[in-house]
């Protein structure tokens, strides 16, 4: 199957189920992709995105529900669920758009393979590195600053991410 953005261990920020659940939207990026480019019609394709949008928001909601366990009020989940709510605003305005679907979907892919990788290797990832230190036990401050450190030769690391994409 063609694979417009393939998984690799490097996407996995150490949380099994969240994990899981990127596994999976990555999985139904591909069948879309897959599906387009087999021909599929504009009818199929809205299906396909329809449910990738759906468990979008599944994911969201869930992932939303850990960080809070350990970041409720802090300003970096609030900016996490606004890049959710952009994502959604995103995704919506482009399947009510008007102009010529393959035009429309031109725009949607390179949209979602940026947004979930750019969202999974910065942004989940240091959610998850601050989580996991405030349930070992470091104040939200520190659990903060230590993700902020280990995060700072992300770029590297998200350079060969794509790369292998």
């Amino acid at each position: 199957m063609f694979e417009i953005f393939p998984w690799n261990p490097q996407l996995e920020t150490g949380i099994a189920l969240i994990d899981e659940q990127h596994h999976r939207l990555v999985s139904m990026l591909n069948r879309l992709a897959n599906q387009h480019a087999q021909g599929a019609s504009p009818d199929d394709i809205r299906t396909i995105l329809g449910g990738l949008a759906d468990y979008a928001d599944y994911h969201f909601k869930y992932e939303e529900s850990v960080w809070q366990s350990a970041l409720s009020g802090d300003d970096w989940l609030d900016q996490h669920v606004r890049t959710h709510q952009g994502f959604f605003e995103h995704v919506t305005k482009l399947s009510a758009s008007t102009r010529p679907f393959n035009e429309v979907l031109g725009e949607l892919f390179p949209f979602l393979v940026q947004w979930l990788a750019q969202h999974i290797l910065e942004d989940d990832k240091r959610m998850a590195i601050a989580v996991l230190a405030v349930h070992k036990g470091a104040r939200i401050e520190s659990a903060k600053a230590q993700a902020t450190s280990q995060m700072a030769n992300a770029g590297p690391v998200l350079i060969q991410a794509v790369l292998k994409m």
